[in-house]
């Protein structure tokens, strides 16, 4: 009777060890891995690997709002960091770089706005601590919409730095995550599969006067929308190498 109970109690042991086993396995990332012409490309599935929330954000201050001390009011914000010791800078009403970041060389980082060739260039850029232009890390298409408002806005190229001085960047109109190297040399693509989320009436009424500050536009100019906002909406990467991507709507997230 002992040796029968023993095969019992060693068979539900094993029973359960291979339930947890599969447990874990359905958690695995289903993703793929390759290497391209010296490039790591990351192709993420269009299903997260968690189903619950693994990364949730708490509220511990709050500067600035429509009521209060004026000195606390904030307008036209362009770019915030904050340093070790945990000081918040903002970077208001400068028309460019409209965004920058400094790594620990005293490298900039940032989007800037300039004339070439006639040609006018929206770009991201990086440069020495001595203001020399090191190397361009990606360029936008230009736009020639004259008179045209296209809604909710002008594609833009979003960006931040690793631990590591790493340029993480994207471009806002696609879902691939870009990591280049301090020397500027492109190390790793990281793609998601997405379904775009399509821009609702109710989103439309909400976004012009936002936007433009009134609710109509005049005669002679058009308002045109987009079908679906644009896949990325932020980007950041923390002191744990992980990235965190800001669309607009939970599903969508790396």
């Amino acid at each position: 009777m002992k040796k029968q109970g023993f095969i019992y109690f060693l068979g539900l042991w094993v029973t359960i060890i291979l339930l947890n086993a599969c447990g874990q396995q359905e958690k695995r990332w289903k993703g793929t891995i390759e290497e391209i012409d010296n490039v790591i490309v990351v192709k993420n599935p269009k299903e997260p690997m968690y189903g619950e929330n693994v990364f949730s954000l708490e509220e511990e201050l709050a500067i600035g709002g429509s009521e209060g001390s004026e000195e606390y009011m904030l307008s036209i914000i362009n770019s915030i960091a904050v340093d070790d010791e945990e000081n918040i800078y903002v970077l208001v009403k400068m028309p460019f770089p409209a965004r920058s970041i400094v790594d620990s060389n005293d490298d900039l980082i940032g989007y800037f706005m300039y004339v070439e060739e006639d040609e006018p260039i929206t770009a991201l850029l990086k440069y020495n601590s001595r203001q020399e232009r090191m190397f361009k890390i990606a360029q936008l298409d230009p736009y020639s919409g004259k008179g045209l408002h296209k809604l909710p806005l002008q594609p833009s190229l979003l960006f931040d730095v690793t631990k590591d001085d790493n340029i993480v960047w994207a471009n806002s109109l696609q879902y691939e995550i870009n990591i280049t190297s301090p020397n500027g040399i492109l190390l790793k693509k990281i793609f998601k599969e997405f379904d775009p989320i399509e821009i609702t009436e109710q989103d439309k009424k909400e976004i012009v006067p936002k936007i433009l500050g009134r609710e109509t536009l005049p005669p002679e100019e058009e308002l045109k929308f987009a079908k679906y906002f644009d896949p990325i909406n932020g980007i950041s990467a923390d002191d744990g190498d992980r990235i965190f991507i800001q669309t607009f709507g939970w599903e969508n997230q790396i």
